[in-house]
């Protein structure tokens, strides 16, 4: 990009004319110039001759390397927030590592991140991207009337609107992930075994990509909070599981957090469980119905409080198809 290029990206911006990926650019561009101070336009066409005075001195290298250097010292300022670069490279060496965005067709941009930082990219319906280094995504400048479809590469945390009327799609590799409005995470490096998707809000539909268009659609794997699907190459399965580290997700979980009890059922205790984190725990509620629990827990994780409940009255548990099952032969 050379100044004459990026002054034209200013006017377009000030006029109006920009994508939504340009304006993020711009955006990210001065924020990491000036901080919080407005964005106007005098002070934005200070900022960029600033910033193109640090490249002044590569003018006497061959043009094309001239340009390579002006282009990453513009995209260094609005990804890092830095102006540093070395301008004695010979032409062959010359690597940058950075978010680079490109026009794929007239209505398709897939944003790169090579960084080692998170990146957001924010799209057309005010979602939100937030692409893991190593990672790509395509999505269309504006969504279609009836869909919004993305496709990714490597890993990255969606935060998607919502919009009943606009499914949210996204493919990745073998498998396709569908919503109307949530939060969620997938996984999806090409050199890797599995693929990973993993739900914080809301609730999401996971299914295997049919091989050919004449092919069945697979049956949809439902998760909700704390839950995750993975899908395995090598045995073609798809697996449903808890997370790792299960979040509390109840709007109204202050006063469970400490979780201090005196005698208190057991059954009324998962119920709290239930509310705080959102996972479904499966028991014979007869069988248990005499169990009680004096305890106080504060820093254990979910699965930790699992553990210490079923020790407490001699029970068992299992994690299976994203539910807790609790087995016992109960209290006396």
């Amino acid at each position: 990009m050379s100044p004459a290029e990026f002054k034209k990206l200013l006017d377009r911006y000030f006029h109006g004319e920009c994508t939504p990926q340009e304006v993020a650019f711009v955006e990210k561009w001065y924020e990491n110039i000036n901080g919080s101070k407005p964005l106007t336009e005098r002070d934005a066409d200070e900022a960029a001759a600033r910033a193109w005075a640090i490249v002044k001195p590569a003018r006497k290298l061959s043009t094309p390397l001239y340009l390579k250097i002006a282009a990453a010292v513009m995209l260094l300022a609005a990804v890092a927030g830095t102006l540093v670069i070395s301008l004695f490279q010979p032409e062959e060496s010359l690597q940058v590592a950075s978010v680079t965005v490109t026009q794929v067709d007239s209505e398709v941009v897939e944003t790169r991140n090579n960084t080692e930082r998170s990146y957001q990219v924010a799209l057309s319906d005010g979602s939100t991207v937030t692409l893991e280094p190593n990672s790509s995504i395509r999505y269309p400048q504006v969504f279609a009337a009836h869909q919004r479809v993305v496709e990714l590469s490597g890993e990255a945390f969606f935060n998607v609107r919502k919009d009943p009327s606009k499914p949210f799609i996204v493919y990745s590799d073998e498998i396709v992930t569908k919503v109307l409005g949530t939060s969620f995470r997938i996984t999806a490096f090409d050199d890797r075994e599995e693929i990973v998707v993993a739900v914080k809000t809301g609730k999401v539909s996971v299914y295997q990509k049919p091989q050919s268009e004449q092919s069945d659609k697979m049956e949809d794997v439902i998760l909700t909070p704390n839950q995750q699907m993975v899908f395995r190459r090598s045995e073609d399965v798809i697996v449903k599981q808890i997370v790792p580290a299960p979040a509390v997700v109840a709007v109204d979980s202050a006063a469970f957090l400490q979780m201090q009890f005196d005698g208190m059922p057991v059954t009324e205790i998962f119920t709290v469980l239930e509310k705080n984190y959102g996972i479904d725990i499966q028991y014979d509620e007869e069988v248990l119905q005499a169990c009680v629990l004096t305890s106080k827990m504060t820093e254990e994780g979910f699965l930790e409080r699992i553990d210490v409940i079923c020790k407490a009255i001699n029970a068992g548990y299992t994690v299976t198809d994203g539910a807790v099952v609790i087995t016992g032969s109960g209290c006396n």
